[in-house]
């Protein structure tokens, strides 16, 4: 899980080493997931 921080930046605050899906191609393809929408697609 991925947490906005108070400085307008990104942090780790769970991480799950297994998945219950494939992963994806590319990220283009993350923005259809719902869990992935609120991630700004710019801060790769």
């Amino acid at each position: 899980r991925i947490l906005k921080s108070d400085d307008k930046g990104w942090y780790i605050c769970e991480h799950k080493a297994e998945h219950n899906h494939a992963l994806s191609v590319n990220c283009t393809e993350k923005l259809h997931w719902k869990s992935h929408w609120h991630i700004d697609r710019w801060s790769n």
